[in-house]
């Protein structure tokens, strides 16, 4: 008897579900975070570029590391069009394998690459901060040639580690096809080996070297008024940095980590419990995509060097433009001039009426 109750209890508490998901609403919600992410994302991140990419040489870090940041964004704008529709067409994949691996593996690439250069930010806002004003950077072959070095490490390092998921995407077929990751072998072990690699080199490193790095840096800035003084960064904007990382990457890598303990144990998580898990994984990948907006925006336009280099390409594009357009007025004048000299005395009509063919 007391068997068979533990038994129904178990079924009705792990294999039965009771919670109704609104999946439509979901729908709707996931195109308009990918719509937006987009939209504003390319904008913003474009904007950065073309104001950064002259001063690409520049011995300041951060112009340095959010030039690359936003490269890298850059490359996910080029493919975020085919998430879009995917995500339209509810998830269904009509662009073959080569996409399906491709699309994922630029996004892996930008997915680790953003937090290597966000912890590489970091750590030389706080040497700025604890060299003090005084202390002029030096900037010489040596320096530039560190820094291509530190570049190229990241970006390779983001390399090496991107086919860690997509080896194991595959387009698969079931009512209709999808690209999904999905390991043929090992399921269990592969999918414990992709979210405890992403967990620990996109999230968990970077994630204590900006911390640690911008709560230093705010310390410094707390004790020395000078140094308050001379800094472009105030010091809440440290918190800032660090509070919206966490707040983009830890619910996403918390629902990661729930779907792997479901995958090695289905009995730890409810029937509910797990549909929950999978109904907001999807919602919180959309969520990520908007550090695409606030990176830019953060690192960016709330600093009023970037503004005002901003505006002078704005002012500078716009005299530029104006005088194309007095240029190629002045040129259309001189034509017609040139034109009617060589066309000789004007002949009046004995039919015009035109005030000035009238004596």
């Amino acid at each position: 008897m007391f068997e068979s109750n533990t038994t129904d209890l178990l079924w009705e508490v792990f294999f039965q579900c009771t919670v109704d998901l609104d999946y439509t609403s979901r729908h709707m919600l996931l195109f308009f975070l990918y719509l937006i992410a987009f939209v504003v994302g390319l904008a913003a991140n474009g904007v950065v570029v073309w104001v950064n990419w002259p001063q690409r040489h520049s011995s300041n870090p951060e112009v340095f590391c959010t030039l690359n940041i936003c490269v890298s964004h850059l490359m996910v704008m080029t493919v975020m069009p085919i998430f879009l529709l995917e995500v339209m067409m509810n998830h269904v994949w009509m662009w073959g394998k080569f996409l399906c691996l491709f699309t994922n593996f630029i996004y892996e690439f930008n997915y680790y690459s953003t937090s290597f250069f966000l912890a590489y930010l970091a750590v030389e806002r706080y040497q700025m901060v604890a060299r003090g004003p005084a202390a002029a950077r030096p900037w010489g072959p040596d320096e530039k040639r560190r820094r291509a070095l530190m570049c190229a490490g990241l970006w390779i390092f983001a390399l090496l580690l991107s086919p860690v998921l997509v080896s194991n995407v595959q387009v698969v077929e079931y009512h209709t096809p999808g690209c999904y990751l999905l390991p043929d072998r090992n399921y269990a072990l592969w999918m414990v080996v992709i979210t405890m690699t992403s967990f620990t080199f996109q999230f968990l490193i970077p994630g204590a070297v900006i911390l640690t790095c911008n709560w230093l840096a705010a310390q410094a800035l707390k004790r020395s008024p000078e140094l308050r003084s001379s800094s472009a960064v105030d010091v809440k904007m440290y918190h800032v940095y660090s509070a919206v990382f966490i707040a983009h990457w830890l619910p996403y890598h918390i629902v990661c980590l729930l779907i792997m303990v479901d995958d090695l144990n289905p009995l730890i998580l409810s029937c509910d419990s797990t549909n929950i898990v999978y109904y907001s994984a999807y919602v919180m990948l959309a969520l990520s995509h908007f550090h695409y907006i606030t990176n830019p925006v953060l690192y960016n336009f709330l600093q009023p060097g970037f503004r005002r280099s901003l505006l002078r390409l704005v002012a500078r594009y716009v005299r530029g433009q104006t005088q194309c357009s007095a240029g190629g007025g002045v040129e259309v004048g001189v034509k017609n001039k040139v034109r009617s000299a060589a066309a000789g005395p004007r002949k009046i009509s004995n039919a015009s009426t035109s005030q000035s063919d009238v004596d």
